[in-house]
């Protein structure tokens, strides 16, 4: 049951999952089709309801890919943020601990402040902003209701929506346009390819694997070097990307520059 269907990973979960599982996709509003997949709406309300639902799909493993993940957008919705990045996650790790279920929950790589360029598993996180404190809260509820349940720290690029464009497909489909793009040179993160990402965590499953773990490159590089990295693989001009500093930026959000 992959939980957050619509969204970039939720999709490219669905369709990696199905070509050797029988999956199930919980989906809120979006409205997606698939034929071989089984696609449900439903709104989260309360814990028996879910249980409920869970208890009539049968499924062996959850797989939360739900997120409220505009940074803005979480310090002005609180609430949302809230029940979305920690409440969802809670009561989904209940119902899997309930019914014997794998859970695997998708976190995020917003957890630090400065302090370094690669963080493991074991550094202490210092959230910066409302998105990653509901991030991280969501991890220590998660494990508190189902302790063997897989948390995932990580950052993806990949295919994605019309709805919902990656940061990868913005910038290939503005240099295909022949727009000039802004790209912060002076802020390092280390994403993994959505098909690289669902294969490391399939692996972790099958292991049996238990816990936090981190899912990434293993060399970071700035949002410019990203896109530098893509027009070259997609023979895109490279006149079009311009280097920009979040230090010459106004931020009125507090955001890590190393993540």
């Amino acid at each position: 049951m992959v939980v957050g269907g619509s969204g970039i990973l939720g999709l490219n979960l669905m369709h990696e999952l199905k070509k050797s599982h029988d999956v199930t996709v919980l989906l809120h509003h979006r409205h997606i089709s698939d034929k071989d997949c089984h696609i449900r709406h439903y709104e989260f309300t309360d814990q028996s309801s879910l249980d409920a639902l869970v208890s009539s799909i049968k499924p062996s493993m959850i797989i939360n890919a739900i997120g409220f993940t505009n940074v803005d957008e979480c310090e002005q919705k609180t609430d949302e943020s809230r029940f979305v990045n920690t409440t969802i996650p809670e009561m989904l790790a209940r119902s899997a601990q309930k019914h014997q279920l794998k859970f695997v929950h998708i976190s995020t790589d917003h957890l630090f402040g400065d302090a370094g360029c690669l963080y493991t598993e074991d550094d202490v996180p210092a959230p910066l902003n409302v998105y990653a404190k509901t991030k991280l809260d969501a991890e220590h509820l998660v494990m508190s209701h189902h302790e063997d349940a897989l948390v995932i720290r990580t950052n993806f690029f990949g295919p994605s929506p019309s709805y919902h464009l990656s940061l990868s497909d913005q910038i290939i489909n503005a240099l295909e346009q022949g727009d000039q793009i802004e790209m912060l040179d002076d802020i390092t993160y280390t994403p993994v390819l959505t098909t690289a990402l669902i294969d490391m965590m399939m692996r972790l499953v099958e292991v049996e694997a238990t816990g936090i773990f981190n899912v990434s490159s293993d060399t970071p590089v700035s949002k410019y070097d990203f896109a530098v990295m893509l027009a070259k693989q997609y023979g895109l001009p490279l006149n079009k990307i311009k280097p920009i500093q979040k230090t010459n930026l106004a931020e009125t959000i507090k955001r890590p520059r190393h993540l």
